[in-house]
This record gives structure tokens, sequence and C-alpha cells, in this order.
């Protein structure tokens, strides 16, 4: 199984869609559906929209775009702590690491990449296809994804510690 763990905004949300309140620019959507398509991938949401959103409402989301809702497998865990007024959460990659060490044992995954417009995403940089943050996903983003899950350069999740 490949997953695809999926920032939301910068990646599907651009500053255009949110401004006109949108929730997800339809180009961007497109490529998305893309990926998935040519892939056979899952998405696992690793996006701050978890904190206020459901597994179902991620599907409903998808759904009316034109994506399989029932591609959205999970999200990754959640680690902020709150600190007075703060919170003070893991970096986006930590969190990665965390589902993908528990995983395992629910699904047999094989391949994965990271789809963010930000750069937290250590130690799955190698895995990382960064978006324009204004933009969103391209459709140079779209081949970069499909090499890194199908590609003879494809990784493994084999040996991941």
């Amino acid at each position: 199984m490949n997953i695809i763990f999926l920032d939301i905004d910068g990646v599907l949300a651009t500053r255009a869609t949110r401004f006109a309140g949108d929730h997800f620019d339809p180009e961007c959507a497109k490529h998305l559906k893309e990926i998935i398509d040519r892939t056979d991938s899952y998405v696992v949401i690793s996006s701050t929209w978890r904190y206020n959103r459901a597994l179902w409402q991620f599907a409903a989301l998808f759904d009316a775009v034109g994506i399989d809702g029932s591609r959205v497998l999970d999200v990754t865990p959640m680690s902020d702590k709150k600190r007075g007024s703060l919170y003070v959460s893991k970096s986006r990659g930590a969190e990665i690491s965390e589902w993908l060490r528990h995983a395992g044992s629910k699904y047999r995954i094989g391949r994965y990449i990271v789809i963010d417009d930000d750069s937290d995403v250590q130690p799955h940089e190698k895995r990382w296809v960064k978006t324009d943050t204004y933009k969103g996903l391209s459709k140079e983003n779209v081949e970069e994804a499909v090499r890194l899950l199908s590609g003879e350069n494809a990784l493994n999740l084999v040996g991941l510690k």
C-alpha cells in the first residue's frame, strides 16, 4: 500500500481559495486525484486541519472535489501539548515517523511520500514533495510524486526504524 502524507494549507487550500471561501483549489484537487489514481495510493492527513475535523469529514471534502473519499485512510498522531496558553508540538516529520512505526501492524505499507509546503518533514526529506505555498499542488509536483511512489528510484519503507 502506498501512502501520501498530506498537508492541506499550501497544498490543496491555496491563498486564493481561502479568500474565496472554498476549501480546496479545484486544480490542486485534480492533481492529487491524478497522483492517487496513477499510484494506487491512500492518504494520511498530516495537516493541522486534523485538529478540528473527523476522518469522515475529510472523506466528504475529498468526495466533493471528485477524489474518492475512501482513499482517506487516517490522520497522523496529534502531539500537541499545552504549556500555559501555548501549544507545543513535535515536528510534522516526527508525527509521520510515529504513524509509520505504529501502522506496520495494521497496514502493509510499501512506499510513501510527504506532500507539504513546509520544511518540518525531517527525517523524510528524501520523500518530500514541496509545494508552493501560494499556488499549491502543481503538475510538476504530480510527476515528482509519481516518480517517488512508483518509479525506478522510489524509496521503500523497508528498513525504516
